[in-house]
C-alpha cells in the first residue's frame, strides 16, 4: 500500500480488506486463532531453551518478535482486542543480545573530503 516499512501500522486491516477483501469481523477472528497458536507454541519453545543451550538465544528472539507483532496489532483501534494475555510470559525473559550486524558506510573513502568543519588537512 505505497509503504516501505515491515510494520503493519493501522494500514492492516483496510489492506486485508481491499486486497482480500477480508472482513474486518474475520480479520479478528484470524488474529485470535493466530495468538492462540502463538501461546500454545511458548511452552514449547521454552522447553527447547532449556533442553539445548545453543538455543536459547534464538528462542528469545523468537518470543520477543512474537510479542512485539501480536502485541502491535492488538493494540491498533481497528481490532480493538485486549492485551494478549502472553505478554506476562515472555518479559520475564531477560533481553535478546543486540544483533552484530557490521552496517557498511556507503561514500566514505579516503579519497574523498569531509563535509563541513571537518575538512581533511592536506601534509
Amino acid at each position: 500500500m505505497g509503504k516501505k516499512t515491515w510494520s503493519p501500522g493501522a494500514s492492516i486491516h483496510r489492506f486485508l480488506k481491499e486486497t482480500f477483501f477480508v472482513p474486518l469481523k474475520e480479520q479478528r477472528q484470524i488474529l485470535e486463532n493466530i495468538c492462540d497458536a502463538i501461546t500454545s507454541t511458548i511452552p514449547q519453545v521454552q522447553e527447547a531453551m532449556e533442553n539445548y543451550p545453543g538455543f536459547k538465544e534464538m528462542g528469545k528472539q523468537m518470543l520477543f518478535a512474537w510479542n512485539q507483532g501480536v502485541s502491535s496489532m492488538r493494540d491498533k483501534k481497528a481490532y480493538a482486542l485486549p492485551l494478549w494475555n502472553s505478554t506476562a510470559k515472555i518479559q520475564q525473559l531477560s533481553d535478546p543480545p543486540k544483533s552484530k550486524i557490521a552496517r557498511t558506510i556507503i561514500g566514505n573513502s579516503e579519497g574523498l573530503g569531509l563535509r563541513g568543519n571537518n575538512k581533511r588537512l592536506s601534509s
